[in-house]
């Protein structure tokens, strides 16, 4: 335990060390050659040459580049390494990263470098098993990443989805885990939005969206990990998907979609959403409801729309819902007013 408590604070260490030393050599050249001549450092960035006239570059282009080296992890990589040995996984709701790096000896993780960002990086683990070296970094935020392999080092830059897509959105699949949500008769409202998600993303997987999902299982991300995904993932547009009921009628029945009131973007897309999605499940249009007292509606930076599907206290309604038919249809609703929202934002 000592040994990799020793391993972990040595790696900290390099890390932190490294942000001092890129920080620094961007304003001097002469520093910054001493650095690359002792460390054998890489040479360029950023399809930039850092050796050549670096005195020149204008205070604007050195703070570019400066914000660049802060946002990456460098990760050296044995000789016999082929890309086809490194698995990279994402979980982007808890923000974390893992590297899967095989055909490695046993002192591969003391004696490898790992340089890299202390802005995106908040902790790093590591361990080594049969053959394999895991590397699991905690982040700050969400946040996507590029892969590239330069001079026998692992590269990856942090950068925001924008830079790589045109449209993002999240979607959310409301309650699970230990949260069912709203039930009846053994039927859960977590299994409901789940398979509505799930049906979604068949259709989204075929569009030029590119979407990041709460959960696509049964697990209970907290609010904030749902809304934080949205925000920091500058989402175009932030979906979250419920099941209604009323303890005081099962007359109660419809679609409606909760917004953030003080956002005009948020209301004409949550008008979309119960337009759409009421009109192909051919259910009652209960329009669109203040959800300012909901935490993940309040807290969306981006638009939002909270679609309450149906009523599972609705004896008709209870029944459709249970149908993959009708789940169907609603992930189709909401098919259409993501690609409607798109298009009306295009006309704008």
């Amino acid at each position: 335990m000592k040994d990799r408590q020793a391993q972990r604070l040595a790696v900290l260490s390099v890390i932190i060390s490294s942000i001092v030393v890129f920080t620094f050599f961007v304003v001097s050249k002469e520093e910054f050659v001493k650095l690359a001549e002792a460390k054998e450092t890489v040479t360029t960035f950023a399809g930039m040459s850092l050796y050549e006239n670096l005195e020149t570059i204008a205070d604007e282009r050195r703070m570019e580049i400066e914000a660049e080296l802060r946002q990456y992890l460098r990760v050296g990589l044995p000789d016999n390494i082929k890309e086809s040995d490194v698995k990279m996984e994402a979980d982007y709701v808890k923000r974390s990263l893992k590297i899967e790096i095989s055909n490695v000896d046993p002192s591969y993780l003391d004696n490898s470098p790992i340089v890299g960002s202390c802005n995106h990086i908040v902790d790093m683990n590591w361990r080594y098993e049969a053959g394999k070296a895991y590397i699991e970094l905690e982040l700050d935020a969400a946040s996507e990443y590029t892969v590239n392999y330069e001079n026998d080092q692992l590269v990856v830059k942090f950068i925001s989805p924008k830079e790589i897509y045109d449209k993002v959105i999240v979607v959310d699949a409301g309650h699970g885990g230990n949260h069912p949500g709203t039930n009846r008769n053994g039927i859960l409202e977590k299994d409901i939005t789940l398979d509505i998600i799930l049906y979604l993303k068949e259709l989204l997987d075929d569009s030029d969206i590119k979407v990041y999902y709460t959960r696509e299982d049964d697990s209970n991300p907290s609010f904030d990990e749902r809304v934080q995904l949205a925000n920091q993932m500058d989402a175009d547009y932030f979906v979250s998907v419920h099941i209604n009921a009323d303890e005081h009628s099962r007359e109660s029945n419809g679609t409606e979609v909760l917004y953030y009131t003080a956002d005009e973007r948020s209301r004409k897309f949550a008008q979309l959403c119960t337009d759409k999605v009421s009109a192909v499940l051919n259910s009652r249009n209960r329009g669109i409801s203040d959800g300012d007292s909901i935490y993940i509606v309040r807290n969306a930076k981006v638009p939002v729309a909270l679609i309450e599907v149906g009523f599972i206290s609705n004896n008709t309604e209870f029944h459709l819902l249970c149908s993959d038919s009708y789940k169907k249809k609603a992930a189709e609703g909401i098919y259409q007013a993501i690609l409607e929202a798109y298009e009306n934002k295009t006309e704008n």
